[in-house]
């Protein structure tokens, strides 16, 4: 994979069919060392995902990654919520 290609890990191809899309946000994630593993292997779902605001900042929930075989006993939580990286003046007000 070259310096410039992009990978997409997942797609909510159910909300893009059932809801009309206006606007999109492209933003980073926090995530724990499993979970950047898992995700590269594919093993997350977020199908039932939704994003809420809390004192300020975006939240994902619901998001599922799953865990991976090698870290089943120092790894993640699947279904815990993940911040998301944001500029201040793209968090909707």
């Amino acid at each position: 994979m070259s310096a410039t290609a992009v990978k997409t890990f997942a797609l909510n191809r159910k909300a893009r069919f059932s809801y009309h899309i206006v606007d999109t946000i492209e933003s980073g994630l926090v995530l724990k060392g499993s979970e950047v593993k898992a995700i590269r292997e594919g093993k997350i779902n977020i199908a039932e995902s939704f994003v809420l605001e809390s004192k300020g900042e975006l939240f994902l929930y619901n998001a599922l990654i799953s865990l991976r075989a090698e870290s089943k006993h120092f790894g993640h939580d699947p279904l815990r919520w993940k911040k998301l990286l944001l500029h201040n003046r793209q968090i909707p007000t």
